[in-house]
């Protein structure tokens, strides 16, 4: 696959999901938090023999994709309904 950049990110996709994370001081102030959370919580994995499975950083940043996942999710839902709510009443209007 061909890497193209986009504004200095390694594509669209990454840039676009930053400027809707970071679009707002409120938002940006609450995905940063949530990451040095889940790093300070996360710690380096080893395996029986004592050889490292996942670094630190690893292990932060596989929790911390599970984390956004399960938020974007959930605010999925909240914007399902929002929407079912505006065609309802965009519906209502044409009766």
């Amino acid at each position: 696959m061909e890497r193209k950049d986009y504004n200095g990110w390694t594509n669209y996709e990454t840039w676009v999901v930053n400027l809707w994370m970071s679009n707002d001081q409120g938002s940006d102030d609450h995905y940063r938090e949530l990451a040095q959370e889940v790093y300070g919580e996360s710690q380096e994995e080893t395996r029986a023999d004592g050889s490292v499975l996942f670094t630190r950083n690893e292990r932060a940043a596989l929790a911390l994709a599970d984390r956004l996942k399960d938020e974007f999710e959930e605010q999925q839902g909240e914007l399902v309904g929002v929407y079912w709510n505006v065609r309802g009443f965009a519906w209502r209007g044409h009766e």
